[in-house]
């Protein structure tokens, strides 16, 4: 099976193993952003649930401590996200002015949502700058390392106080067997 491109004068030949393997990649591509947009959206809806969770049974101080490390990675996001433009455009340019006036958290979930786009291949088709189309992979890459380091390690290291809390408080209401 042969597939016959015009480019201009010259002509390319595609065979079908050429044309299988591309759609085999886009398949794999698409399989793989739809995995990281589901488990993207999964983890803020679980770190919602546990800061309304534990504002519900009456842990404020845990409540508010779970809170600030969610807020807190979309702040440091932010201001590198405005440090970048800053260094990129200066402070008194249009792109700085937007972001800084409406960036967090408006320009922050905007970047989120081209960030997964990208795994789908549409940052090459969607009608953006170039600078833009350049800094979301940067702006990838910082966000992963931010939300590891700012906001998934603490809450780890949180929800695992709680457990240590909560079972030593049990254990001291129904006895110590509990392992």
């Amino acid at each position: 099976l042969e597939l016959r491109v015009e480019l201009g004068d010259d002509q390319a030949v595609v065979s079908g193993d050429t044309r299988w393997q591309n759609f085999k990649k886009a398949l794999m591509r698409v399989g793989l952003g739809v995995l990281s947009v589901g488990l993207f959206f999964a983890d803020v809806l679980s770190d919602f649930g546990v800061c309304i969770e534990l504002y519900r049974t009456g842990n404020p101080r845990w409540a508010s401590l779970a809170t600030f490390f969610l807020c807190g990675q979309y702040l440091i996001v932010y201001w590198r996200a405005l440090v970048y433009l800053d260094t990129t455009f200066g402070r008194q340019s249009d792109e700085y002015r937007t972001f800084r006036a409406f960036g967090l958290p408006f320009g922050v979930l905007a970047l989120d949502v081209l960030m997964l786009a990208e795994p789908f291949g549409l940052l090459a088709v969607l009608p953006l700058p170039e600078w833009l189309r350049t800094f979301v992979p940067a702006f990838k890459a910082t966000r992963l390392v931010t939300e590891t380091f700012a906001e998934s390690l603490p809450q780890c290291l949180l929800q695992s106080m709680i457990f240590v809390v909560v079972m030593h408080r049990t254990s001291d209401v129904i006895g110590n067997n509990l392992f």
